[in-house]
């Protein structure tokens, strides 16, 4: 049962995640500098880097 729980756990986190992105993506597109990014969307500066470089 670990391993159905585990994988179900990662699906979740990568719907969160992709989320996330999109969430960040959209900010960057109306114009929010990556500090407030960061601050709305409740992510690291990091991912909000990561997104945006990609």
């Amino acid at each position: 049962m670990k391993i159905v729980e585990d994988y179900a756990q990662r699906v979740a986190q990568q719907k969160v995640d992709e989320s996330k992105r999109n969430i960040v993506i959209s900010l960057d597109k109306e114009g929010y500098g990556i500090k407030d990014i960061a601050r709305i969307a409740d992510v690291s500066l990091d991912f909000v880097e990561k997104t945006l470089s990609k």
